[in-house]
């Protein structure tokens, strides 16, 4: 009996981790989720590089 499987796909998320840019590794994660998160909504290999600043808030990240 042969059985088939979808053939796998990558989706990666890129964002510039930069010092002046985040202000805790939180900030990093969830703009690090978010960039996945984007990448994974296209079908098939994706690749999604963040390129909007980044300003810091009171409040925690805004994008």
């Amino acid at each position: 009996m042969v059985q088939n499987f979808p053939l796998s796909s990558l989706s990666i998320g890129v964002i510039e981790a930069r010092q002046d840019r985040y202000l805790t590794h939180h900030e990093v994660a969830a703009a690090a989720t978010h960039a996945k998160h984007l990448a994974k909504s296209k079908q098939g290999n994706s690749l999604f590089v963040e390129q909007r600043k980044v300003e810091h808030s009171s409040a925690g990240l805004s994008l």
